[in-house]
C-alpha cells in the first residue's frame, strides 16, 4: 500500500527499472516526473495518477494485471509507446490527455474516455493480440466524441463501445464513425462502417464541376444555323451573343461517391473575323464568355446515406477561337479551341476555413453537321461532335486538410439531329420551330485527389471516376427577322441513361447580326 509522490523532475529516469505492485500508488505531480526508465511496470492493483502536463516525458511504461492509469490533465504523456496488458485500465479524464502517444492494448486492457476529445490527431491506438488475450481489449467512448490519429492492430476480439446514453463520433484518418448509445462493435467490423469526412468528399467533386463549366461555354454552330429553304447552311459575316441558364449535376464512382447538383448562368459574345467575303467557305472567329456556377455536394454521413456536405461557387472566364468550313453541298465543320480560367470558393460542413479555388483549362472541340431539305416544309440537320478537355487546379487547404487535385483529361462525344419546320412566315418574318434529339457520352475521367491531414501528416489518394451517357431532347425556335438579324430560343432536357448520370435542363437564347 505504499505511495510514491513524484514532486521533482526525473523521479524515474535513465535506465532505472521500477516495479509497482499490490496496491502501490505513484503520483506524477510535476512536469517530467518520469523522463526515462526501462519498462517501468505497474501490476496487480497498482495505480499511477498523472496530474501535471508532460508528467511522463520519455520512457516506456507497462501496465499489467489489474493496474490502473488515471490521467487528469492536458498532455500528461508526451510521446512514446505505452503498453497495457492483462486487465489493466486507462482512464482519460481530460481533454487532450496525451500528445503524440501510442497506446498499445494487449491482453484484455480497457480504455475509458471520460472527456470530450480526450485523444487527438497526434495519438494512436493499437489493438495487439497476445498470448494472454482472452476477451480482447476495449475502447469505451462513454458518449464522448474524439479524434484519433489511427486505430490499427490484429486483435479481432477487440471491442469499441459506448456505455453512455449519448451518441458519439470517433474520427480517425479521413473517416468519421458513429459509436451509438449503448452499442458495442467488434473492432474489425467497426472500421467498415465509417463515413468519409466532409471536406475530403467535397474536394473530389471539384474536377467534374470545372469540366462541366468549361463544356457549357463551348458555342455550337448548330444553334446559330438558319437553314435556307434550299437546305444550305448560312455562312455570312456576323457577330453573335449567347446567354444560358440551366441545371447541372453528376455523381462520381470511387472512394467518396460524391454527388453534386447546381446551376449555371452565363453570357458569350463572338464575331466572325476573317475573311469578310460572304461567299467564302471559311470563317475564322473569336469569342469571350463568362459563366457563374454554384453547386451543392452531397454524400454519405454516419447518420444519412445522402446528405449535403458542402458547396462551391465558381466563376469561369473563357476565350476561344473557332474555324468553320461550309461546303457548297451545305455540310459544315466547326473546330473550336477554348482557354478558360477558374476562380471561386469551396465550403465544407466540417471546416470553418473556406478555401479559394484557382485553375485553368483547355478545350478542343469539333462539330460537324449536314442540313438536308426533306421537303418544302422540313429541314433535317444530323450532326456529331467530340471534345477533349484538360483542367489543372491549384492546391488548396481546408482547416485541417490539404488538397492536391490530379485530374485526368476527358473526352466527350455526342450525336444527334435537329428537325426544322422552316416555312412559317408571319409579316415577313421567318419562324423556324425545331425539335432536337441527341445522345452524348462523357467518357471516363479518373480524378486523383491527394489529401493530407494537416495536424497528423496522414496522407491518402482518393480515386473518383466520372462518366455516363445521357439522352437530350430540345425544343425551340429560330427567328429570322431579315437577312441581317436572327435570334433563337432553346430549352434542353437531359435524361441520364447510366446509373450515376443526373437529369438536368438548360435554357439558351442567342442573337446574331450579319452584314
Amino acid at each position: 500500500n505504499s505511495t510514491l509522490n513524484g514532486n521533482n523532475k526525473g523521479v524515474i529516469a535513465g535506465n532505472s527499472k521500477q516495479i509497482f505492485s499490490n496496491n502501490a500508488i505513484f503520483n506524477a505531480n510535476v512536469s517530467q516526473a518520469v523522463t526515462g526508465g526501462t519498462s517501468t511496470t505497474f501490476k496487480d492493483n497498482a495505480v499511477m495518477n498523472i496530474s501535471a502536463q508532460h508528467g511522463v516525458d520519455g520512457g516506456n511504461l507497462l501496465f499489467d494485471g489489474n493496474s490502473t492509469l488515471n490521467i487528469n490533465t492536458t498532455d500528461a504523456i508526451n510521446g512514446g509507446e505505452q503498453r497495457f496488458k492483462g486487465n489493466s485500465l486507462i482512464n482519460l479524464n481530460h481533454e487532450n490527455s496525451l500528445y503524440n502517444t501510442t497506446l498499445k492494448l494487449e491482453g484484455n486492457a480497457s480504455v475509458n474516455i471520460n472527456a470530450d476529445n480526450a485523444l487527438n490527431y497526434t495519438d494512436n491506438i493499437v489493438f495487439s493480440k497476445t498470448y494472454d488475450t482472452t476477451t480482447g481489449s476495449i475502447l469505451d467512448v462513454n458518449g464522448h466524441s474524439l479524434t484519433i490519429g489511427s486505430i490499427s492492430g490484429n486483435d479481432s476480439n477487440a471491442v469499441i463501445k459506448n456505455s453512455s446514453a449519448q451518441d458519439a463520433i470517433l474520427t480517425t484518418g479521413l473517416y468519421d464513425y458513429g459509436v451509438f448509445a449503448g452499442q458495442s462493435y467488434q473492432y474489425d467490423s467497426f472500421l467498415q462502417s465509417g463515413a468519409m469526412r466532409a471536406d475530403a468528399v467535397v474536394s473530389s467533386a471539384l474536377g467534374d464541376i470545372t469540366r462541366q463549366a468549361g463544356l457549357a461555354l463551348i458555342p455550337q454552330f448548330a444553334d446559330r444555323l438558319v437553314p435556307e429553304p434550299s437546305g444550305m447552311a448560312q455562312n455570312g459575316q456576323g457577330i453573335w451573343v449567347r446567354t444560358l441558364y440551366g441545371q447541372q449535376g453528376n455523381q462520381g464512382d470511387g472512394a467518396t461517391n460524391a454527388a453534386w447538383n447546381g446551376h449555371v448562368k452565363g453570357i458569350q459574345v463572338g464575331a466572325d473575323l476573317w475573311p469578310v467575303d460572304e461567299d467564302s467557305s471559311h470563317k475564322l472567329g473569336f469569342y469571350v464568355g463568362y459563366l457563374d456556377s454554384n453547386a451543392d455536394v452531397s454524400g454519405k454521413t454516419i447518420y444519412a446515406s445522402n446528405a449535403q456536405l458542402g458547396s462551391y461557387q465558381l466563376s469561369t472566364y473563357a476565350t476561344g477561337l473557332y474555324w468553320r468550313y461550309t461546303a457548297t453541298q451545305g455540310w459544315y465543320t466547326n473546330t473550336t479551341l477554348q482557354l478558360a480560367r477558374y476562380s471561386g470558393q469551396v465550403e465544407s460542413n466540417n471546416s470553418t476555413r473556406k478555401p479559394d479555388i484557382h485553375g485553368r483549362g483547355q478545350v478542343l472541340a469539333f462539330e460537324a453537321g449536314y442540313p438536308q431539305e426533306l421537303n418544302e416544309a422540313l429541314t433535317l440537320v444530323p450532326r456529331t461532335s467530340v471534345s477533349w478537355q484538360k483542367v489543372k487546379l491549384d492546391d488548396y487547404r481546408y482547416e485541417d486538410l490539404n488538397v492536391n487535385n490530379d485530374l485526368d483529361n476527358q473526352l466527350t462525344a455526342s450525336a444527334g439531329a435537329r428537325l426544322y419546320w422552316n416555312t412559317m412566315t408571319i409579316s415577313g418574318v421567318q419562324w423556324s420551330p425545331f425539335l432536337d434529339a441527341e445522345v452524348n457520352n462523357q467518357l471516363t475521367a479518373r480524378d486523383r485527389n491527394n489529401v493530407t491531414v494537416g495536424s497528423t501528416g496522414y496522407q491518402d489518394s482518393l480515386l473518383t471516376s466520372y462518366n455516363g451517357s445521357a439522352a437530350k431532347i430540345s425544343g425551340g425556335v429560330t427567328v429570322k427577322l431579315n437577312d441581317y438579324t436572327h435570334y433563337y430560343i432553346k430549352v434542353d432536357y437531359q435524361n441520364g441513361l447510366s446509373e450515376r448520370s443526373e437529369n438536368t435542363w438548360q435554357g439558351t437564347t442567342g442573337i446574331s447580326l450579319y452584314w
